[in-house]
C-alpha cells in the first residue's frame, strides 16, 4: 500500500529568467526541466551578461516584468514566441521586430531578448554581499552548474520547493519574509508531514 506523502500544490514556468512566469495545470518534464522553462533570457549588451534577479538593484523592472507563451511549447517547437508584460502593463511579443529596443527602452539599459542555446557559456552578475552590508559584492559567476547546457537556469533545470520547508523557514526566523515567488520554484509540493530540521 502505498502513503500518500504529499501533494503538488502548483505548477510554474518562467518563460524569461528572472521575470514573473505562468501557473500551469499540467506541463511536460524532461532532462531539460519543464518545457519551455526559462527558454529565454535577457542579456546585457554592455556587459554580455545574462539579466537575473541575483542583482535586484540594477534590474527592478525585469523583477516586475511577466512572460506567457502564445502557444503551448511541445518537442517540435520547445520555445515559441512569447509575450511579456511590462510594469505598466504594456504588452511585447518576442517576434515583434523592435522587441530589443522596446525592452531597451524600459530598462533603461541596452539588452537583447534571446533564446536558449543562442549564448554561449552564458554568465550573470551576482551581488552576494551579506544582507545587512553597506555596499555590493558583485561577482561573475557561469550559470546552469548542474543543467544541460547553454540554458538559463542559475543552477538546476528543475526547482522544487515544499510547504514544509517555507514553514520551518519561517519559524527559523519569524521576521524574514519567504513568499514563495521569491523562490521561483516550478513544482511546489504540500506536505503531509510536519517541518523538521532540513538537510
Amino acid at each position: 500500500m502505498v502513503i500518500p506523502q504529499g501533494e503538488v500544490q502548483s505548477l510554474q514556468r518562467y518563460p524569461v529568467k528572472s521575470m514573473q512566469g505562468e501557473c500551469l495545470e499540467n506541463v511536460q518534464v524532461s532532462t531539460y526541466g519543464l518545457l519551455g522553462d526559462r527558454g529565454y533570457a535577457v542579456q546585457d549588451m554592455e556587459t554580455g551578461h545574462i539579466v537575473n534577479a541575483k542583482h535586484p538593484e540594477k534590474w527592478r523592472t525585469m523583477l516586475d516584468s511577466r512572460a506567457h507563451y502564445d502557444c503551448e511549447p511541445s518537442a517540435d517547437n520547445p520555445f515559441p514566441p512569447i509575450i511579456i508584460t511590462l510594469p505598466d502593463g504594456v504588452e511585447i511579443r518576442s517576434d515583434d521586430p523592435e522587441v530589443d529596443r522596446r525592452l531597451s527602452d524600459s530598462f533603461g539599459r541596452s539588452v537583447r531578448l534571446v533564446r536558449t542555446g543562442a549564448v554561449p557559456e552564458p554568465t550573470r552578475e551576482a551581488d552576494r554581499a551579506d544582507v545587512n552590508a553597506a555596499e555590493p559584492d558583485i561577482r561573475i559567476e557561469p550559470m546552469g552548474r548542474a543543467a544541460p547546457e547553454g540554458g538559463f537556469f542559475d543552477y538546476a533545470p528543475l526547482h522544487i520547493v515544499s510547504t514544509a520547508t517555507l514553514t520551518y523557514l519561517s519559524k527559523l526566523y519569524p521576521r524574514g519574509v519567504f513568499d514563495l515567488r521569491r523562490f521561483r520554484a516550478n513544482v511546489v509540493v504540500d506536505l503531509a508531514t510536519e517541518p523538521g530540521p532540513l538537510p
